[in-house]
């Protein structure tokens, strides 16, 4: 019962009147009393600044609320770590090994009530190391990038360089190869000019030496150039082979055909490639034929590949004479071969190759070369005569 501010009830010993309790009082905000870093006393400033190496934090805090008799409840939290409070009666809180970052600190404590206090907020941060920042690694990526294109440009010039000087020396090489066809043809036009003057045929021999002359010119510049025409290479074949069918005016008969599609002033090939394969075939196909010898000499495209094929119906491979079969293998022969696998960076079998020809029953009856020599870097395309 309750009556003029007093509650009333009775008991064993008599009537006992109670007065109202007062309302609770609010509680204080907590006050933040000490700060201990790596267990050394700091100062609570505002946005205090903590080095990387600086992360264990100590906080003592109290509260004043009389009615709590010392038992108060608080309850903390750092919202960037976790969103939940932890409660404890504890007056102190320690944190270790922060990460580098910014950090509210945020405190309450509660009274008799449950009621809980305004927060006590203390902000703060860690600074992280030099090795931790945005810029350290910037740095470090856009190093290694620029580390990984040096040196990638470094092994792309190596590998440019090594490719020039391989084809620099391909290049002599192939050079010296020709430089050494050079005195042979010479010599075999010399012997042709000495029949022509011991036959006391001294028109021929004029004649003669005015195709020599024009064939030592081309074989000269070939020996100086990479390349020269189609209509160059033939050109030096006619004049070596019109003055040996003078020198032997029965013994055989030649054809060098063109594909129509070839225009010879727009097709370049390394010059005495072909020659060695045709002299070979005048002088050890035919060595046994005193008449109806022939044979001919194509150009065809296959692509952007020149194939040229020199035919004859002298003697074939196995047939041969030892004599004539280690001419038709001669040094000459394995000199310009050596100069197609250059040229072709290729096998010699699929540079060059060679077979017997046959008749109906089956009988040699002469041979094939072709040569295949690629045109590399040249329009090949839209090619007409």
């Amino acid at each position: 019962m309750v009556f003029a501010g007093y509650t009333w009830g009775a008991t064993d010993l008599g009537l006992v009147g109670f007065r109202e309790l007062p309302a609770p009082a609010p509680m204080p905000p907590p006050v933040l009393e000490r700060l201990q870093v790596n267990n050394r006393t700091a100062a609570f400033s505002p946005g205090l600044r903590l080095l990387h190496a600086s992360n264990t934090l100590s906080i003592r805090f109290y509260a004043l609320h009389y009615r709590s008799e010392g038992r108060i409840p608080y309850r903390y939290r750092l919202r960037e770590s976790s969103a939940e409070f932890t409660q404890t009666f504890a007056r102190e809180v320690q944190f270790a090994n922060l990460s580098p970052g910014r950090y509210t600190f945020e405190m309450q404590a509660q009274n008799e009530a449950g009621g809980w206090s305004a927060p006590t907020v203390w902000a703060f941060e860690i600074r992280p190391a030099w090795w931790q920042t945005g810029w350290f690694w910037g740095g470090l990526l856009l190093t290694l990038v620029l580390g990984t294109a040096g040196w990638y440009c470094d092994r792309l010039q190596k590998a440019q360089r090594e490719s020039e000087m391989s084809h620099r020396m391909r290049e002599l090489e192939s050079a010296a190869l020709r430089a050494q066809r050079n005195p042979h043809l010479i010599f075999s036009c010399l012997t042709s000019i000495q029949h022509f003057i011991a036959e006391n045929d001294a028109t021929e021999a004029t004649d003669y030496l005015v195709r020599f002359a024009r064939l030592v010119r081309l074989a000269l510049h070939g020996s100086v150039g990479r390349t020269h025409t189609l209509r160059e290479e033939v050109e030096m074949l006619e004049s070596y082979l019109a003055p040996e069918q003078l020198r032997f005016p029965d013994r055989f008969t030649y054809d060098i055909d063109i594909e129509a599609s070839l225009d010879p002033d727009d097709i370049s090939l390394p010059p005495l490639l072909v020659q060695p394969f045709v002299e070979n075939a005048l002088l050890h196909g035919m060595k046994n034929k005193m008449q109806g010898g022939r044979f001919g000499v194509t150009f065809a495209l296959d692509g952007s590949t020149l194939i040229v094929t020199v035919s004859d119906n002298g003697l074939a491979m196995e047939v041969a004479s030892p004599h004539a079969a280690a001419g038709r293998r001669s040094v000459d022969m394995m000199l310009t071969q050596r100069r197609l696998v250059i040229l072709a960076g290729q096998s010699s079998e699929a540079a060059f190759r060679h077979e017997n020809i046959t008749d109906a029953k089956g009988n040699a009856a002469g041979m094939k070369v072709e040569l295949r020599i690629p045109l590399e870097g040249q329009n090949t395309d839209g090619i007409s005569a």
